[in-house]
């Protein structure tokens, strides 16, 4: 089944199963438990853990407008929307793996880092804004715990995400 498959390659382990646990488009369906712990060595390797959260709904008009310059540098026609996480820890964006929308690039005053992750084994995108100068500290500490994650699809319509559900971002490798 898809969705195990998508848990397992983001590091969860099966950790149980309800036999006959629930009716399932008319038929008895097992449970299946699944578990990622902070000691798995996957989670060293480039997971990021959140939960999902409402935030105010300014990137869709900012990918919107952008939509082309974020295309050329994703090679993917962004959903004017982002997905909100609020991450378990605060979460410096590596320097190594992000591209650079630099605000010169399209008129703005504003630079992004683009981080390429996958979720739900789909190719998505962390976009960060960078602090613009006299940011305050809480500015600074609510962006390093924040994710707002892009990709060809409104995420919460397709996987029926609400507030609140824990989410797992994991680095591309491709």
């Amino acid at each position: 089944m898809a969705s195990r498959r998508v848990a397992e390659r983001a590091g969860f382990q099966e950790e149980g199963r309800l036999r006959s646990y629930e009716e399932f488009q008319g038929r008895r369906a097992d449970l299946i438990m699944y578990a990622l712990l902070a000691t798995d060595r996957h989670d060293q390797r480039g997971t990021l853990r959140g939960k999902v959260f409402t935030g105010i709904g300014d990137y869709a008009r900012w990918i919107e407008r952008y939509r082309e310059y974020y295309r050329v540098k994703t090679g993917m026609s962004l959903f004017p929307g982002t997905l909100n996480v609020r991450l378990d820890r605060p979460y410096e964006l590596p320097a190594g793996k992000v591209i650079r929308l630099e605000g010169a690039e399209y008129g703005s005053r504003v630079s992004v880092s683009i981080l390429p992750v996958r979720l739900f084994d789909r190719p998505a995108f962390v976009l960060r804004p960078d602090l613009l100068q006299g940011a305050s500290a809480e500015d600074a500490a609510d962006r390093l715990a924040t994710l707002e994650i892009a990709t060809d699809v409104k995420l919460r319509d397709v996987y029926g995400l609400k507030d609140g559900i824990p989410i797992f971002a994991v680095f591309r490798r491709d």
